[in-house]
């Protein structure tokens, strides 16, 4: 579904960091930000424009996958802990990580989930 897509602009709210996007598997859910907070962009029909319906700078991550039922899994910055949150933005699960960083990092993370094209 995502081939047919013809976006030529993406406004997109200002969040501090190094940005990441995903998007839903159905291309009406984008997903936007990083280590400045999250950006929660929709549109009601394939070929209509993305409004922004969430931007919460509370969730800083470093890596974001949607997943088919509308869930959010995140890596979180600083604490590696991996969280679940709903399509509303409400965390459901923290999966705590065992290692914390402590520091700034000035290599630019690329992680990748298990099973991501499925």
């Amino acid at each position: 579904m995502l081939l047919n897509q013809s976006v030529t602009v993406l406004q997109t709210p200002y969040l501090e960091g190094p940005k990441r996007i995903a998007v839903s598997k159905d291309g009406r859910t984008v997903y936007f930000g990083g280590e400045g907070g999250l950006a929660v962009l929709k549109r009601p029909k394939i070929g209509m424009p993305f409004e922004v319906i969430k931007k919460d700078q509370s969730i800083n991550f470093y890596a974001l996958k949607p997943t088919p039922s509308g869930h959010f899994v995140v890596q979180l910055c600083g604490s590696n802990n991996l969280a679940v949150y709903d399509k509303n933005c409400k965390l459901k699960v923290d999966f705590k990580g065992e290692r914390y960083d402590n520091k700034w990092l000035s290599v630019q993370r690329s992680p990748h989930f298990s099973f991501e094209e499925d």
